[in-house]
């Protein structure tokens, strides 16, 4: 999509793209009619090269097997790509899109409450909040107000309570500036749902109230996160040790910039072998810049099934083996992916290594 900045999972796949260029591979958004242009938000540089028919073919002539990422709100493979990416931001079909997803797709998830929910064990947390632009301030402004934020809830036909002396939010107003701002003034937020602003409100000390509801089960990223400065419903007693425990979200917070560098990694070294292992005979799918019903290509099918039985053994061991990976964090089999790797895929890419500082596109503006 093009980018808009009071969406967070834009700007998740935003931050992502940017990241995977700054790392040597080369990333594109596909304009499907959404958003404006590329821009900043919050500290942080989204900018990533949107795809052209001229590009695409480009592509596809030097012989690179392009992988498609979709985030779980967009329905099926409309591309037709023969690798597909599906990064599930959200809970599957709760914003849209399917709830279940394509047995060959390669599924990976922002968080592990969402992966155990789309049935994977691939995690990829991407940071889009810099800590370097919420902060507290300097403290000395008097927190009197509350804030309630619920847009999607009202969408479904809930109404939020308004506690006293709260204000409500929305998507559009305020944002950057202001909003921080006005987050460093606010005595606490209500969210009636999962939203990048909890974080944002409390690297700015504001702590964060969950309002469970038919939306809202659990937050997406307490498994990376923790309740530190939040509390499940507004119960006193837990309402108090989340002001009490504000200050700490920032450390659990900033781990987060090292953590995606490890996942980058494994998503990366994942992916490209994944792409390698497909057959010759690639269904290539030619962009419209107008963002009108993509053309497609089409390849004999007996022969793209001939091809693909090969090599289909080889993608389970491949599958099998970063399962591992991920689950265990053990580093030692890397070299047992790299003799596997040149064993199978001899044309195919070295993966990159770990970068050795933070993709700048996500730690820095």
């Amino acid at each position: 999509p093009k980018y808009v900045g009071n969406s967070a999972g834009i700007r998740v796949l935003y931050a992502l793209g940017r990241a995977l260029n700054r790392n040597g591979l080369r990333a594109y958004m596909v304009d499907i009619g959404l958003g404006g242009p590329p821009t900043t938000f919050g500290g942080l540089d989204y900018a990533v090269p949107q795809l052209t028919r001229q590009m695409n073919d480009e592509i596809i002539a030097s012989g690179a097997k392009p992988i498609v990422l979709y985030p779980e709100t967009v329905k099926g493979n409309p591309l037709n790509s023969r690798c597909v990416v599906r990064y599930v931001a959200n809970f599957p079909g709760l914003l849209g899109g399917d709830t279940e997803f394509d047995p060959t797709e390669s599924i990976w998830a922002f968080g592990a409450v969402l992966a155990k929910a789309a049935g994977t064990s691939n995690v990829l947390t991407v940071p889009t909040s810099d800590p370097r632009y919420w902060t507290p301030g300097s403290g000395t402004l008097a927190r009197e107000t509350s804030l309630v934020y619920a847009p999607k809830y009202r969408l479904l036909g809930g109404t939020p309570e308004i506690h006293a002396n709260s204000v409500e939010i929305n998507r559009d107003y305020p944002s950057g500036a202001p909003l921080r701002d006005l987050l460093r003034r606010s005595q606490r937020l209500y969210l009636y749902e999962n939203s990048a602003l909890a974080i944002e409100a409390m690297l700015c000390g504001c702590p964060v109230v969950w309002m469970p509801n038919e939306l809202l089960h659990t937050p997406i990223l307490i498994e990376e996160l923790g309740w530190a400065g939040s509390s499940w419903g507004d119960a006193p007693r837990d309402v108090k040790q989340a002001h009490k425990t504000v200050g700490d979200f920032r450390r659990r917070y900033v781990q987060t910039f090292t953590d995606f560098q490890d996942q980058l990694h494994l998503f990366v070294m994942y992916t490209q072998n994944l792409a390698e292992a497909k057959p010759t005979h690639y269904l290539a799918t030619p962009v419209i810049e107008d963002g009108t019903q993509p053309a497609t290509t089409g390849v004999p099918a007996v022969t793209y099934l001939d091809e693909w039985k090969q090599t289909e053994a080889q993608l389970l061991e491949a599958r099998e083996l970063i399962d591992a990976i991920v689950s265990s964090r053990a580093w030692r089999w890397i070299s047992r992916w790299r003799e596997f790797k040149a064993r199978i895929f001899r044309r195919g890419r070295t993966a990159v290594e770990t970068p050795s500082e933070a993709p700048e596109g996500i730690a820095a503006g």
